[in-house]
């Protein structure tokens, strides 16, 4: 329950921040957009000095549109992650039996023992 609380909260904050972090970003990227162009291919859209830029109002509207999209999309995310890790609890059980320990093998012990004090008797010295 406090978990849901405190993502509430989170919105809240991210909705009254968004305008206040976005548009000045925005009205940097429409300054650039006026700027004159010097050499331009034949244009097939608008140039950008005649495209209108859009009110104060529907930038906010765009804004909390992108901003409903992520919180969605996020929440969508958490959600798949927190369904997978139940799922895969519920499938794959941890035993509650302790693991037999692996049975250290002495490599140099085994070799001494395969290893003879004559030496074999077809190899000449």
């Amino acid at each position: 329950m406090r978990f849901i609380q405190n993502y509430v909260r989170l919105v809240r904050l991210a909705l009254v921040l968004w305008p206040t972090l976005v548009l000045p970003t925005a009205s940097g990227a429409e300054a650039a957009i006026k700027a004159p162009i010097v050499a331009a291919a034949p244009a097939t859209k608008p140039a950008p000095s005649q495209v209108q830029a859009k009110p104060p109002r529907q930038q906010l509207l765009i804004g909390y549109i992108g901003l409903v999209f992520i919180i969605f999309v996020l929440t969508g995310l958490i959600l798949q992650v927190t369904l997978m890790i139940a799922l895969r609890r519920a499938v794959l059980p941890r035993s509650d039996a302790k693991k037999a320990a692996t049975p250290y093998v002495d490599a140099w012990a085994l070799a001494g023992k395969r290893v003879s004090d004559k030496p074999p008797d077809d190899v000449m010295l």
